[in-house]
């Protein structure tokens, strides 16, 4: 049993001093080279012009004076009519079926005892 801690112990010294050791190892080499591309053209830039002008700023007008609302007037009340009273005096007739739907009293007869 001591004897498996004392192995224990050593591996375990082994591997932190591996871990933290200040000596650097040397770079692992890739076993395949990458492939290398050309290098990519520059992209062409088309000349551009100087600005014949310089930029003005577009005139502006002064605000506009709101029109003026004319005023409200208050509603117009209907025309009053004179009215006079009318008595209509008359006898009341029965018109016959045969003109129904006719403004006329051919063939009407007065009703007994119906007057207006």
């Amino acid at each position: 049993m001591v004897a498996t801690v004392l192995l224990t112990l050593i591996a375990l010294c082994y591997f932190i001093s591996s871990v933290f050791s200040t000596t650097a190892q040397p770079p692992m080499k890739l076993i395949t080279p990458l492939p290398t591309l050309p290098p990519a053209k520059a992209p062409i830039k088309i000349p551009t012009l100087p600005p014949a002008k310089a930029p003005t700023k577009v005139p502006t007008l002064p605000p506009a004076i709101a029109p003026i609302k004319p005023p409200v007037l208050p509603p117009v009340s209907p025309p009053k009519f004179n009215r006079t009273l009318v008595a209509v005096r008359g006898v009341v007739f029965c018109k016959a079926c045969k003109y129904a739907g006719v403004n006329i009293l051919k063939g009407a007869k007065p009703v007994k005892g119906m007057f207006v």
